[in-house]
């Protein structure tokens, strides 16, 4: 595990990129750059860029920004990432695709015993890190937590916030949980030229490696070691809800989520019968209709068309944004997202027991300054707080951190709510 002593409880990787200066913003606005309880770093591959970052930050935020600790790294070199690695106790990273910049830095951690979060999506390749890094990592006391943002916080800990209320006040875990992506304005719909150079890669190592990469991307339990969850995720797709009295239709989130979803029911023990399903919502029978059927046509036409290189290629030149580019300010400050949960299972005198839950902020929206503020949170829950799961590994937000995480997100202004209680 890593030393107390290292220099910096959080270094921020990546932080001249898009997202990276998001994560940096959020810090300083709500602790600043000297805070009494953790010491912080940015840290990228240009130390003329993070110099940069600290004039412009100091200038619109904090003056006390300028003297910010920096460490130059980049992600490709084995000495810097390592150097970099032992001075922190929590390394969180926005340097992606992560399947090309973040091996090394995953590594780098798991071997020392640092934690490490980020913003992934990219499921085939947290598949890779399982099984080159998990052992070594629990050996480590590395907590090594991809999927640290919209991708997969609001579906994994929105479960998990679920499964404990039904433990507690029902005595049983639900054998049945519903997403329903029901609102959002923002950053989802126009989306930074870092998230493109992710999504893009995904697409062509579906279109280079056939239907072997498709079987592992629709299988829902890629990431889950554990037998059982035979009845899986329910892949969702058009159709009406009658419990949620609202129609459905497929979510472009909900193929990563699921996975991360049911490594967490694997790691936290949910039932065998567990079952997860995520959609976008559309309420109300004759209203929700025609939305959910344009939503599901818009998003098989909208696949179809960047699965083919050709069009792919044409679409990420001519629209849209390069690396470092991004939504504006008042994008994201002006939007908002929400979830609704709906949880069912069966008491042991066979009643039938339902609860519903709400995810979401209107303080801006998803896939930005949110998951900014949900990436720096984390940083500080695994390097601040008292957590339940004790062991390393490469671990789930819900299981890395739980409960706590709630705790600091709802204290941060994001809403976690069980709507029973």
């Amino acid at each position: 595990m890593s030393d107390s002593s290292n220099k910096y409880d959080v270094v921020v990787f990546g932080a001249t990129s898009f997202a990276g200066q998001l994560v940096c913003e959020y810090y300083l606005a709500n602790y600043g750059a000297s805070p009494p309880t953790f010491k912080w770093a940015v840290a990228a591959r240009s130390e003329s860029k993070l110099t940069a970052l600290k004039e412009r930050l100091a200038s619109e935020i904090d003056s006390a920004a300028s003297t910010l600790p920096t460490i130059v790294a980049d992600s490709l070199d084995d000495e810097a990432v390592g150097g970099m690695v032992s001075q922190a106790k929590v390394i969180i990273t926005t340097v992606g695709p992560y399947a090309r910049y973040g091996s090394k830095l995953v590594a780098a951690c798991s071997a020392a015993g640092v934690h490490y979060c980020d913003l992934t999506g990219e499921s085939l390749w947290v598949r890779g890190l399982i099984e080159k890094h998990h052992e070594e990592a629990e050996r480590t006391g590395a907590k090594i937590v991809p999927s640290c943002g919209f991708d997969s916080i609001p579906a994994d800990v929105g479960t998990l916030m679920m499964v404990d209320y039904m433990r507690r006040t029902h005595g049983l875990s639900p054998d049945d949980v519903r997403y329903f992506f029901s609102a959002s304005k923002g950053g989802v719909r126009q989306l930074s030229g870092g998230t493109i150079a992710s999504v893009l890669d995904i697409f062509e190592q579906v279109w280079s490696g056939g239907k072997a990469i498709t079987s592992k991307l629709a299988d829902p339990l890629l990431l889950t070691a554990t037998p059982g969850f035979g009845k899986a995720a329910d892949p969702g797709g058009l159709g009406y809800d009658s419990m949620a009295k609202s129609w459905t239709a497929s979510s472009v989130f909900a193929s990563h989520d699921s996975k991360i979803v049911f490594r967490s029911a694997g790691l936290l023990g949910y039932p065998e019968t567990f079952r997860y399903k995520e959609v976008r919502g559309f309420k109300g029978l004759l209203k929700g209709c025609f939305p959910a059927v344009f939503s599901t046509i818009a998003t098989g036409i909208g696949g179809f068309l960047m699965f083919i290189p050709v069009t792919r290629n044409f679409i990420a030149k001519k629209f849209l944004p390069a690396p470092g580019e991004g939504p504006s300010k008042e994008v994201r400050d002006s939007g908002y997202f929400w979830i609704d949960f709906l949880a069912s299972g069966r008491s042991e005198d066979g009643k039938d027991v339902v609860c519903r839950g709400k995810v979401g902020s209107d303080k801006g929206d998803c896939g930005y300054k949110e998951t900014a503020k949900m990436l720096a949170e984390c940083g500080l829950c695994l390097a601040l707080d008292d957590l339940e799961y004790k062991k390393g590994g490469v671990l789930t937000t819900a299981s890395a951190m739980g409960m706590p995480l709630v705790d600091r997100l709802n204290k941060a202004g994001m809403m976690f709510k069980i709507l029973d209680e």
